[in-house]
């Protein structure tokens, strides 16, 4: 995980939070998500829950731990625990797929954003995978 943000995500930053204090739309991102599985994600990580959150992000346990305790580290050094997060682009490819990029950030304006993916197999919600980073470029590789 790089361990600084862009300019470009500062002005992100601003956009969101101007967005935020304007429309509902953006309230915080777990108060209206209709996909268990990932409000249980969102809500494991804006609480800091890190071990939770990698817990249910990777249920096949193929990060592996070494790599995962580096990322936890480098979260609670980063970020701490985030004071708010923002649901940036949700895509619905058809009725059983969809993803969604949300913002987590920091009290000095720190972000992380996460690109969540999920399958939608007999009306239940499943996480296909999980990618997160410091740097928006990195995430927005992942938005088609």
């Amino acid at each position: 995980m790089k361990e600084s943000i862009t300019l470009n995500c500062k002005s992100i930053l601003a956009a969101v939070i101007l967005a935020s204090s304007i429309s509902p739309a953006f309230a915080d991102c777990t108060a209206n998500e209709k996909v268990e599985v990932l409000r249980e994600l969102k809500v494991n990580f804006l609480t800091g829950d890190y071990d939770a959150f990698f817990t249910a992000s990777d249920p096949t346990e193929a990060i592996p731990d070494n790599v995962e305790n580096d990322t936890k580290v480098q979260l609670i050094q980063y970020i701490g625990v985030p004071v708010k997060c923002v649901d940036m682009v949700r895509k619905r490819y058809s009725d059983s797929f969809e993803t969604l990029v949300s913002v987590f950030l920091g009290r000095d304006n720190q972000m992380v954003f996460l690109f969540f993916s999920t399958l939608n197999v007999d009306d239940e919600h499943q996480i296909l995978g999980v990618q997160l980073s410091t740097d928006y470029s990195e995430i927005l590789q992942y938005v088609r």
